[in-house]
């Protein structure tokens, strides 16, 4: 059985692929500059650390398993708004 934290995450993630893929409809070209964050390493790494440290809490704590699936959720969105910043879009 799937723990109900990692449905409630793949069912953001799904909103969040199916948005792009209609703007992407509207504007082509547009899902990637959307999802240039991926190619961004130094996105990656700020992404990759906050991930690392909500893992490095939840097992200091003791805290439910379920929570790494927000953790990936968190370190995506850390990821996404360090490219805006570094672009110099906000």
């Amino acid at each position: 059985m799937i723990p109900t934290a990692f449905l409630a995450v793949a069912i953001i993630v799904a909103t969040l692929v199916i948005r792009t893929a209609l703007q992407e409809n509207r504007s082509p070209g547009s899902a990637r500059s959307q999802w240039k964050f991926l190619r961004n390493p130094g996105a990656l790494i700020a992404g990759f650390s906050t991930f690392l440290v909500f893992l490095l809490a939840i097992y200091a704590t003791g805290s439910d398993w379920n929570n790494v699936a927000w953790s990936a959720l968190a370190a995506l969105l850390v990821a996404f708004i360090y490219d805006e910043a570094a672009s110099g879009k906000r």
